[in-house]
């Protein structure tokens, strides 16, 4: 079995600077952490204007995208910054209200360094954390007109993006652009989806204070605008060292790699349900069980090009199969006075699709028993809104690719290995023919293995036991395996 596990959670941003701790992950080796927040110290209200962050960080290299949007006159705000893991902007003043950087992975959790937090202290922050021995993780920037990524080391099981569509860095500029996105190769095709949003200032190209979002499937990045789609760019290889895609622009874009051993990742998008509250909607089969889930909402319908300004919502949360959380924001179109934000932290997502500020669809994730994880919608709404998820297992095998031990063919080796020797001397009924030799074990004591006369077997393995092996991790490469006697 694959050793990896997630935990998400919330923490509080601390009042002074320095090393701050965050625990209660219940793994040590953290591997990668993503993590959003709205600019409130409190659950389940509203707070005016927005100022929305997500960060993403490979426990060395940290990244961020700040959008924000102010209460009071037309004044919207995007940057991207290369130098801090969490950045929280105020949505009024476009200041800082804390910026923190990732120190590393420590018992039960990891540690931060805070900087700034010349806005106080209590902002909520949520965290997903991935880590175990098998998991690894890298995090860079790409300008998404070059076309592809390599040098990652290793097939990622995800691959995800955050942008806020600029190829400037740790400068503040105009217009809140927005986008997350993944994508998992599931053998046949890429599975994949973004949620985007825009935002303009009342200034420069568009009319007015127009904003705008849309969540799409078969997408991995896009940029929205006042012309609605400015640039898509849609996974097409997920390979050995990187992936590549089609379209894009010179922008910079932030990446994030995942290496899970293998194990199952699920990617998708549903239609949410209409019904009367509770409405309790099953989602498509993931073929596995999970054990965490993503989701994220942009509360449109159809994914379908934009052609009007039907304001800017966006939320984004989490579940590990034991708490659940997620933040929500709402920027009404042509207004400069409803403007807010929300976090939760008993829902895995929330949606707002009237012109004020009530949350209409709130969505508790179900504890998980098959592969059919199911979500309860209380309150709920008549709106068919898309919902993109991202399904998470630790479930695997410890090796799963068929090879050659030098010469020698290996097919149906971890089958093989499943079953254990029996008193027979046999190593279940799969063909081995070759495969001690081929190893080079050099023993010196005669014995079987299956139909196969080996040197030196009989007297170095008790064949009343199990066979022992295991799965030695090497960071940042690909198939780590070693098979031990």
């Amino acid at each position: 079995m694959a050793d990896i596990k997630i935990a998400r959670g919330t923490f509080s941003t601390p009042g002074s600077t320095g090393n701050f701790n965050v625990t209660g992950l219940g793994f040590d080796d953290c591997e990668f952490v993503f993590c959003h927040a709205t600019q409130v110290t409190s659950n389940d209200s509203n707070t005016a204007a927005v100022g929305h962050m997500m960060g993403i960080t490979d426990m060395t290299n940290d990244r961020c995208c700040v959008h924000a949007s102010s209460d009071t006159v037309h004044n919207t705000l995007r940057r991207a910054v290369n130098d801090a893991f969490i950045r929280g902007v105020n949505g009024d003043s476009d200041t800082p209200d804390y910026i923190a950087t990732m120190v590393g992975a420590i018992t039960d959790g990891f540690q931060l360094n805070f900087s700034s937090v010349a806005g106080g202290s209590g902002f909520i922050v949520h965290y997903f954390a991935v880590g175990g021995a098998d998991a690894n993780a890298v995090v860079g920037t790409q300008s998404f007109g070059a076309g592809s990524v390599t040098g990652v080391g290793f097939t990622s099981d995800l691959v995800g993006c955050i942008s806020v569509c600029s190829a400037n860095e740790n400068v503040d500029e105009q217009y809140s652009f927005m986008s997350l996105g993944f994508a998992h190769d599931n053998g046949s095709s890429i599975d994949q989806w973004v949620a985007a949003i825009y935002g303009s200032d009342g200034t420069g190209s568009g009319t007015g204070d127009n904003k705008h979002s849309l969540l799409v499937d078969g997408t991995f990045i896009r940029q929205l605008g006042a012309e609605y789609t400015a640039w898509n760019a849609v996974c097409t290889v997920i390979g050995t060292d990187g992936f590549t895609w089609t379209g894009g622009n010179a922008d910079d874009v932030y990446y994030f790699c995942l290496d899970l051993a293998g194990t199952g990742v699920y990617v998708d998008t549903v239609a949410k349900e209409t019904g009367a509250a509770p409405d309790t909607q099953t989602l498509p089969d993931f073929g596995f069980t999970p054990q965490a889930m993503l989701l994220a909402s942009c509360s449109e319908l159809s994914g379908a090009a934009e052609t009007a300004d039907n304001n800017c919502r966006f939320s984004v949360g989490s579940y590990d199969g034991s708490a659940q959380g997620c933040s929500i924001t709402t920027e009404l179109n042509s207004s400069n006075t409803e403007q807010w934000q929300r976090s939760m932290n008993d829902r895995a997502i929330a949606l707002s699709d009237d012109l004020g500020t009530a949350v209409d669809a709130e969505g508790t994730v179900q504890s998980f028993t098959d592969s059919t994880p199911d979500i309860i919608w209380d309150p709920n709404n008549s709106e068919a809104d898309l919902i993109g998820f991202v399904g998470f297992t630790s479930q695997g095998t410890p090796f799963v690719e068929q090879g050659t031990a030098g010469a020698v063919s290996v097919t149906g080796f971890v089958a093989a290995l499943d079953l254990g020797f029996v008193a027979a001397g046999t190593l279940g009924n799969a063909a081995v023919t070759g495969f001690v030799s081929a190893l080079s074990l050099g023993l010196d004591v005669s014995g079987t293995l299956g139909n196969v006369a080996v040197t030196g077997f009989a007297g170095e393995v008790d064949v009343s036991k199990p066979f022992p092996y295991h799965i030695i991790k090497q960071k940042r490469r690909d198939m780590r395996a070693m098979l031990t006697l």
